[in-house]
């Protein structure tokens, strides 16, 4: 499989929005629904479900930025070693020519 520099950037930046995306979902309610089956273990489990939503949603956030940040630095370290060869490259043909 090939992918090119724009294809990772690409895919960085649909990690970047689905981390935004994440953080933008709607609070669960859930202790809303529970309040309605008092004395039920369902609505105990089911109580304590909106703290852990939140916690959910900022691991995958942060796991999203995460994957786009190392997008990026494999695209700028390719770049910047593909840089680097050219000016090795360069620098042994002119050394060849003096």
């Amino acid at each position: 499989m090939h992918l090119s520099p724009e294809q990772l950037r690409d895919a960085a930046a649909v990690f970047d929005r689905m981390a935004a995306g994440v953080a933008e979902l709607p609070a669960v309610h859930a202790r809303e629904a529970a309040a309605g089956l008092t004395g039920s273990a369902v609505g105990a489990a089911l109580g304590e479900s909106d703290p852990v939503s939140v916690q959910a949603k900022g691991v995958m956030a942060s796991r999203f930025t995460s994957l786009s940040s190392s997008l990026t630095r494999i695209v700028r370290d390719f770049q910047d070693s593909d840089f680097e060869n050219a000016a090795q490259i360069a620098a042994r043909l002119d050394a060849g020519r003096g």
